[in-house]
């Protein structure tokens, strides 16, 4: 299959994409990438843009955030399957996600530090020693702290590459409502949404100091995401809303927590909060220009309509984004709105 570099948006990143896939094209040796972006989602459409368009591995996601990892090594030991450690050479590659929610403990009721980086130091040889490529997948943040703690496996690890959003487009999340109904409450996510919580409860609520400031801001994110995951709704409103009055007052408004409410309230079918929400996004949007988020208020006003059985206001809406999605030249996005615009045809 021939790549595909609509993910994007600049000539230096497609450059660097091209680069990555010729360095993991049809090796004769594993290899070790360290690969970040801005935000989850971003993420998240990375390595799925990557595992079809290196078709000739086998691809296997170990998530950490379900294990416990006092090594690295022997957590991947544990958790990865036979048919993956004792494959022959270069038959998988093996994506690693949420090694960094590993870096803080609880211990005796505090949050420490756990010692990851400087483990993960010493144990660097073992991890070039299985017979896979393995991906590890963080926040350019954590791989910084990796520089400044861990130099000898960050020194060990040449193939490293970060992508930006595209964007402030790339701050909004990909619509919810659809992985809720599939994750629900799990016992794993309920224990980690604790963990996240414990963390927070140990930052002050006020401070003057920024960089505790956004500390708390992303711990608010990322507990608002779980907690709406988890089906948690109330709790996830809070959480956004807390982090929107935060992020003003430190004046880094991005119109984040706006779509995610919407989300949450079209989750729960509250069709004219949500209304209400997405028409602030859609605004938002246009006062600090940005197309593509633009495109995404609309659609989701569209998916309001849709379910308000407002079938002409639905087509409106879907039809503005979709035009917004062809001006990008964003195929991914101009397929969803088309299947929206089919459904509302067949009403």
């Amino acid at each position: 299959m021939e790549p595909t570099f609509d993910l994007f948006t600049t000539e230096e990143e497609r450059t660097r994409a091209r680069e990555l896939l010729f360095g993991l094209h049809q090796r004769k040796t594993p290899i070790v990438v360290w690969m970040s972006g801005d935000t989850p989602q971003r993420m998240l459409q990375l390595r799925v843009w990557l595992q079809q368009f290196t078709p000739e591995y086998r691809h296997h996601v170990l998530d950490l955030a379900d294990h416990p990892v006092e090594t690295l090594y022997g957590t991947l030991q544990k958790a990865l399957p036979p048919t993956v450690l004792q494959s022959d050479p270069v038959q998988w590659t093996v994506h690693l996600v949420h090694l960094e929610r590993h870096l803080l403990t609880l211990t005796e009721g505090r949050v420490v530090d756990s010692g990851l980086t400087k483990q993960l130091n010493f144990e660097r040889e073992n991890l070039f020693r299985f017979p896979f490529n393995l991906v590890i997948w963080s926040s350019p943040a954590f791989f910084e702290r990796l520089k400044q703690e861990a130099l000898d496996l960050s020194s060990w690890v040449s193939q490293r590459y970060h992508f930006s959003d595209p964007g402030p487009a790339s701050l909004t999340p990909a619509p919810l409502p659809e992985r809720l109904a599939q994750r629900g409450t799990v016992p794993q996510r309920t224990e980690g949404i604790g963990e996240l919580q414990t963390q927070l409860s140990a930052l002050p609520l006020e401070t003057v100091d920024e960089k505790a400031a956004l500390e708390r801001l992303s711990l608010l994110e990322l507990l608002g995401y779980e907690t709406a995951e988890a089906r948690r709704w109330e709790r996830s409103k809070a959480l956004w809303r807390e982090a929107m009055a935060l992020r003003e007052r430190w004046d880094r408004t991005n119109g984040e927590g706006l779509f995610y409410l919407g989300q949450i309230a079209l989750g729960q079918r509250e069709f004219a909060e949500a209304l209400a929400l997405y028409q602030q996004a859609l605004a938002y949007s246009k006062e600090h220009p940005n197309r593509k988020n633009e495109a995404v208020a609309l659609h989701q006003l569209g998916r309001v309509a849709q379910e308000q059985r407002d079938w002409q206001q639905a087509q409106e809406y879907f039809q503005k984004a979709l035009d917004i999605y062809i001006e990008f030249n964003d195929r991914y996005s101009q397929a969803s709105t088309y299947h929206q615009l089919g459904i509302v045809a067949q009403e």
